[in-house]
């Protein structure tokens, strides 16, 4: 398959690949018969701090957190965003909910809700699973279960009576994080005791809850030596704690064989790198499994991601962990003068989409983006990160973009493509060779129009069908998620078509091609049913099916496989509110379409 992309110049444009008249000449070829290897559907991994108590600054100036989860929108915005995999804390957070964790009263401090190990610093006290309180990471993965998201768990908070600094220090520059009071950023007073409660921690995650991805400790070189934020320890410290998890795992095969485990969130901030140079060297000469290299490639330009971060992880993994993958644990980020306009623009949402085809590239296999949810300063005409608002939800340009890239979730065999504009265009075609996908990220012309020439060689079929899509503000407005503009046929292996576009409220466009062999109807993505849902979830029994219109019953199945209720829905509503008297557990709900069933998992608490 071969692409040109072109705008329509005067020779001396072509010759430059510039325009003098702002617009740009996009030349990319693809060819059908090449296949790359597979993608990764990184739109789909996002970071999160802040499922049960939500956002909101520092109680005692701001108020009460933000709480989103039971917002009704919640769960409809994330059926359509469809996120794999969710990176989270196993205690800390950014935003402290209430002002308990600003306190210097360590009764507090040591008891609360996150506080996952209470037993004395021994490892009598660490074999004794008594001491452990596993009630917040419960909740959590209760959250995460019900929007159908796998946890990223990330082991970066330390047990208050492990800790070596018992006294509650705050940062000069002012309490920010839960975790940076010295204590929960603090290395442990015993190596072994640590290793043995992270490994009681882990098998508990992976056997009762499903875990089976965790990450080791978060940023500790930010700033380092001693940064009082992350991680107040050398890279030695972080060493010894990290070997001592993974003696103790090691010695668990089948707990060992079963997770996948890496380290450490390096920020790239030390001089020189030396402490994750120091740290990897350590796990080199000592032969300590590191299954992933975590990093953040935080940058101020475009989508807040460096590619120069990436080279520096990819030079360090080659050096001394070649065998262990690369995961991009956290990105996106701005300075706040990015402005709330630019946080909810579509040309932000394309510049993350080029930077996920960059990721690609360089076989990254996470890209959890920051935020999920915006970081609310109380002032959201003036803030801020994260691809939904809150109160109510809502999603901003970057949650339709990757709504749109949806389409590719099955559709990861990526096709060599080439391009004069780097990563703008990814292709990918499905498992059953039935249909290939194109996205071009098409830039913003800078005056007038752009004109975009598609030439496709070597197609796998000689009738086919053809559908294009276009994500633009425009479509944004009307909340379209198919926003079809244009449908035709093809009679041989090769296709050639012309199109142009202008600026839409001052923002490129998303474009999608689906081309498809004419034997099947589509890859059926824009002919699914609309997805209904359901809130609060977990209830105490009083819930609201949303969205239910084209649906006709309800039956909800207990984890035997009994049919326990059966409703029958009103085609006049798309709204159902009732009270559930259930036993408390797991049920499955399952809603019934005229074409499909949709299953949910419904939680009942007391």
């Amino acid at each position: 398959m071969k692409i040109i992309l072109q705008t329509t110049f005067i020779s001396l444009a072509f010759i430059l690949n510039i325009s003098l008249f702002g617009q740009i000449n996009i030349d990319v070829t693809v060819d059908a018969s090449q296949e790359i290897g597979e993608i990764e559907p990184l739109w789909g991994d996002h970071w999160e701090y802040h499922f049960l108590y939500g956002y909101g600054g520092n109680p005692s100036l701001t108020g009460p957190h933000i709480q989103y989860i039971t917002d009704p929108n919640f769960s409809f915005e994330l059926d359509r965003l469809k996120p794999r995999t969710i990176r989270h804390s196993i205690g800390a957070f950014t935003n402290p909910s209430t002002e308990d964790y600003y306190s210097t009263d360590i009764e507090i401090l040591k008891n609360l809700p996150p506080e996952f190990y209470r037993g004395p610093n021994t490892l009598a006290g660490a074999d004794d699973l008594n001491n452990y309180h596993f009630e917040y990471l419960d909740s959590l993965i209760t959250v995460f279960e019900t929007i159908g998201a796998e946890p990223f768990l990330v082991l970066d908070y330390m047990p208050f009576t492990l800790s070596s600094d018992q006294t509650a220090e705050y940062n000069p520059l002012g309490h920010l994080f839960s975790w940076d009071n010295s204590i929960r950023n603090s290395p442990p007073s015993d190596y072994a005791v640590f290793g043995r409660v992270m490994y009681q921690t882990i098998k508990y995650a992976h056997e009762e809850l499903g875990v089976s991805t965790f990450e080791f400790w978060n940023e500790p070189d930010q700033l380092a030596p001693l940064n009082t934020f992350f991680f107040k320890g050398t890279a030695n410290d972080l060493f010894e704690m990290y070997d001592a998890m993974m003696s103790e795992i090691e010695n668990d095969t089948s707990l060992s064989s079963n997770i996948t485990i890496g380290c450490c969130s390096f920020a790239f901030n030390s001089a020189f790198n030396l402490f994750p140079f120091t740290f990897l060297n350590l796990v080199e000469t000592n032969n300590t499994r590191m299954d992933y290299l975590s990093f953040h490639p935080y940058s101020e330009e475009e989508a807040g991601y460096s590619e120069i971060a990436v080279q520096t992880a990819i030079s360090l993994k080659d050096q001394f962990v070649p065998t262990a993958f690369l995961v991009n644990a956290e990105w996106g980020r701005l300075s706040p003068s990015f402005g709330a306009s630019n946080w909810r623009s579509l040309n932000y949402g394309l510049n993350k989409i080029k930077a996920l085809i960059n990721m690609n590239s360089h076989n990254i296999k996470y890209a959890h983006a920051a935020t999920l949810v915006a970081i609310d300063d109380s002032n959201l005409e003036t803030c801020c990160i994260g691809i939904y608002e809150v109160g109510p939800i809502k999603p901003k340009g970057p949650a339709y973009a990757y709504y749109y890239m949806n389409r590719f979730n099955d559709h990861l065999i990526r096709l060599n493509a080439s391009s004069n504009l780097p990563d703008r265009v990814l292709v990918g075609r499905n498992n059953n060779n039935s249909s290939i996908l194109i996205a071009l990220v098409a830039p913003e012309p800078e005056a007038g129009e752009n004109t975009v020439h598609i030439s496709i060689e070597n197609l796998p079929w000689s009738n086919y069908n053809i559908k294009r899509y276009e994500l633009t503000e425009t479509a944004i407005d009307n909340n379209n998620l198919n926003n079809l503009v244009m449908e035709g046929q093809g009679s041989n292996n090769s296709y050639s078509s012309e199109l142009i576009y202008t600026a839409d409220n001052d923002a490129g466009r998303l474009i999608i091609w689906e081309f498809f062999d004419s034997t099947t109807s589509t890859n059926g993505y824009e002919e699914e049913e609309s997805t209904a849902f359901l809130f609060p979830n977990p209830t105490s029994g009083n819930i609201t099916f949303s969205n239910i219109r084209d649906l006709e019953k309800v039956q909800i199945i207990n984890y035997v496989g009994d049919i326990i209720k059966t409703i029958d829905l009103n085609a006049s509503f798309n709204d159902l509110q009732m009270e559930l008297k259930l036993p408390t557990g797991i049920y499955i709900v399952q809603l019934k379409g005229k074409h499909d069933v949709q299953s949910k998992k419904l939680i009942i608490t007391n």
